[in-house]
């Protein structure tokens, strides 16, 4: 009997994983982290929609009613879909706005890595 594998945004994991970026307050901060988020969970989704194609297809699946194409487009649109806007969302979360907060952050400590050692420790 064939059971499809549970894609990550309907698992308890997703909710893990959104409480933390919601709980390090990333969402209200950065524009871009929520696209970043969404473009990287969503990649994960499409790996596990190809291996659940990919196994139904070439498991469960009797040779003459076989249709290889679905595993194929699946494999097409991991790499065409949300994989290909990972790199721009994220370098524009990542590399663009965290770097500005943390330059901005380090100058407003006056250059001194004791004083931002001390900030992030005691901010909480």
């Amino acid at each position: 009997m064939y059971e499809e594998r549970e894609w990550l945004t309907n698992s308890t994991d997703y909710v893990y994983w959104e409480n933390f970026w919601y709980g390090m307050q990333l969402v209200n901060k950065f524009d871009n982290a929520d696209l970043c988020e969404e473009s990287f969970v969503y990649f994960i989704d499409d790996i596990t929609i190809f291996r659940n194609n990919f196994t139904k297809e070439f498991f469960f699946t009797a040779g003459s009613d076989r249709v290889l194409a679905y595993p194929l487009i699946s494999f097409a649109h991991i790499f065409g879909g949300n994989f290909s806007t990972i790199f721009t969302n994220c370098f524009e979360f990542g590399v663009a706005e965290v770097w500005e907060w943390a330059s901005a952050l380090y100058d407003n400590m006056g250059n001194d890595f004791s004083n931002l050692l001390q900030s992030y420790l005691f901010s909480q």
